[in-house]
């Protein structure tokens, strides 16, 4: 899978240095996929289907593949679940907690968005994780500030720290969805993802006694990121990238276990289909 997205992503411009570097920027996402599914043992059967989900519709997706400061939001998202996972009941958790918290500060340097996942890693840690403390409360604001610290010193030597204030309220102000901004493409890319993520977690909850409950318990985490990522998919469209990027990453991660673990008369029909409408899409967005 990694030599055919390398070979289609590149086929474009092999000498574009920004095709390049996103590439490189894929590569390093999905082999932090790949160990977190290891570590975790997210799939109770042996398989790679989690970075090949992730490689795959980063593939059929041209516009998310050239190299922009956007993409470390799905790479951060990473890392922060790979932190947060190891917090699972960990009575000093706090270590763990402050690096999660830490790339998701880093994170909303770029897309100040992301800072909405706050809640849900709270959510987690309280219900599935049982690594919610004072102590890893304390830890984690620490590290969402981090980012922050080093920015307003930035800030101060540039003389432009009055820039801050402004730059977060302009992403965290209503408005109405404007689905005018959204192309035709986008809006069929998230219809299908939706859709597909939809059967995932029917298919998760309708069979999550098979697995772990500490496997059950990290895939709720993700659920829970994933529907709040699907609800601002659709209500903040001016945005629609750069969230797509990290409802790619749930996505993957979700149709991973659904694809790995379904069985039934009627399921590999099902899964054919299903690759089918995808490589579709794939087509008609990259001859749209």
């Amino acid at each position: 899978m990694f030599l055919l997205t390398a070979v289609c992503w590149m086929l474009p411009d092999v000498s574009s240095l920004e095709r390049w570097g996103g590439l490189a920027l894929t590569a390093v996402t999905a082999y932090l996929l790949m160990e977190m599914n290891t570590r975790f043992s997210l799939l109770r059967v042996r398989s790679r289907l989690v970075s090949t989900s992730f490689l795959f519709l980063m593939l059929i997706h041209p516009s998310l593949q050239t190299l922009d400061v956007q993409m470390l939001q799905p790479l951060c998202l990473v890392l922060g679940y790979f932190m947060l996972f190891s917090t699972y009941q960990q009575y000093r958790s706090e270590g763990y907690v402050f690096h999660a918290f830490l790339f998701l500060g880093i994170g909303s340097l770029f897309f100040p968005f992301i800072l909405f996942l706050i809640p849900v890693y709270w959510i987690g840690m309280l219900f599935f994780l049982r690594s919610f403390t004072f102590r890893s409360l304390v830890a984690g604001l620490l590290g969402l500030l981090m980012p922050y610290w080093f920015y307003v010193a930035y800030a101060v030597w540039e003389n432009r720290l009055d820039s801050l204030p402004a730059a977060l309220l302009s992403h965290f102000s209503f408005r109405l969805p404007d689905f005018e901004l959204l192309t035709t493409g986008e809006m069929v890319s998230g219809a299908v993802l939706t859709f597909f993520s939809l059967c995932a977690l029917v298919h998760l909850f309708h069979t999550a006694y098979n697995d772990k409950i500490k496997t059950r318990m990290l895939f709720y985490t993700v659920v829970t990121a994933q529907i709040l990522l699907c609800i601002a998919l659709w209500l903040i469209p001016s945005e629609f990238i750069t969230i797509f990027r990290l409802f790619i990453v749930n996505s993957a991660i979700l149709m991973a276990h659904y694809y790995a673990t379904g069985n039934g008369r009627f399921f590999d029909a099902w899964f054919n289909v299903s690759l089918l409408l995808l490589v579709g899409l794939g087509i008609y967005q990259h001859f749209l």
